[in-house]
C-alpha cells in the first residue's frame, strides 16, 4: 500500500520538505554569500525580535492581510459566477 504513495511522496520531499529544511538551516547561520557560513544559532531570531523596526514590519503585513487581500478576493469572486 505504501508503494502507491511513493511516486507522490518523493517529489513532495524533494520540492517542499527539502527547501524548508534548507531555509531553516540557513536561518541559523551568518552568511553574506561570499564568506563561509558561521553558526550563530538562534541569535538571528533574537536580533529580529529586539529590533525596533520589526513591529512596523508586522503591522504592514497585517495591513496587507486585512486591507488588500479581501478586496482582491471579492474582486475575483464575482467573475467566477456562471
Amino acid at each position: 500500500m505504501l508503494a502507491f504513495l511513493l511516486p507522490s511522496a518523493l517529489p513532495l520531499a524533494a520540492f517542499t520538505l527539502g527547501p524548508m529544511v534548507s531555509a531553516a538551516w540557513v536561518s541559523l547561520q551568518q552568511w553574506n554569500l561570499l564568506a563561509p557560513m558561521k553558526w550563530v544559532g538562534l541569535d538571528n531570531y533574537a536580533r529580529l525580535l529586539t529590533d525596533p523596526g520589526t513591529g512596523e514590519i508586522f503591522l504592514h503585513t497585517l495591513y496587507y492581510i486585512v486591507g488588500y487581500l479581501p478586496i482582491v478576493y471579492v474582486g475575483v469572486w464575482p467573475s467566477r459566477w456562471p
